[in-house]
């Protein structure tokens, strides 16, 4: 009995998998969804209503506050696939509070158990796009996007650690607008000596990060 009570202190204690993060252990797919006539194409028609989906890793840099970094398309290594339809030359992220909303200095890391930032910023810097494989497609133009997606921490645990019996926590990410912004300047004062350069924003699609899987599963291509 005492040996058997041994063994069983000897085994290796039962780790639960690791949840969604922004970090490059987590493959997610980042799907833009565009409506019809929103944008033109090359040629100058009206784009029909289209989708594309591309898997990505989060890339953040270290030592900023709130945590920004990019995002990076991502690929098996071992099995190189073919350049997907739709691609982007840079796509940053930041963690946000409510852009138009702040709580002067509230969402700061230490005064709550986690980091309230509730939004992600999302900039996508896009190439031309071809809508169909055809050599005479019409081709969406690349243009820059930005979307404000929801952000907050899911499950129970509080950031266990790996090992422990304690779910740790993950994140969950909400679908958004995706909007493209038209510069324009205004006077910032009576007499017209200021001007100022704000943005018209136009929606042209939705944009989701979703689907999380650990970069093993992706390999393999497990379902989430």
């Amino acid at each position: 009995m005492q040996l058997l009570l041994l063994l069983l202190l000897l085994l290796p204690f039962p780790s639960l998998p690791l949840p969604p993060s922004l970090s490059p252990s987590t493959v997610w797919d980042l799907r833009v969804s565009f409506l019809p006539s929103s944008v033109p194409t090359l040629s100058g028609r009206p784009v029909p209503a289209c989708s594309f989906t591309l898997p990505v890793v989060f890339s953040p840099e270290a030592g900023y506050e709130p945590p920004q970094g990019e995002l990076l398309a991502w690929a098996p290594p071992s099995s190189p696939s073919p350049a997907p339809p739709f691609s982007f030359s840079s796509c940053s992220f930041k963690l946000s509070e409510d852009p138009a909303d702040r709580k002067d200095g509230l969402w700061v890391w230490g005064l709550f158990k986690d980091p309230l930032y509730p939004f992600l910023l999302l900039k996508l810097d896009a190439r031309d796009a071809p809508l169909t494989k055809a050599r005479d497609a019409e081709v969406l133009p690349g243009m820059t996007y930005y979307a404000q997606l929801g952000h907050r921490m899911s499950g129970e645990g509080g950031g266990a650690a790996r090992g422990s019996l304690k779910a740790p926590r993950g994140v969950d990410l909400s679908g958004a607008d995706l909007v493209i912004r038209r510069p324009s300047v205004v006077k910032a004062d009576l007499v017209g000596l200021a001007r100022a350069e704000v943005y018209d924003e136009k929606v042209v699609g939705k944009v989701e990060i979703c689907n999380p899987r650990s970069v093993e599963a992706a390999r393999i291509g497990a379902v989430p």
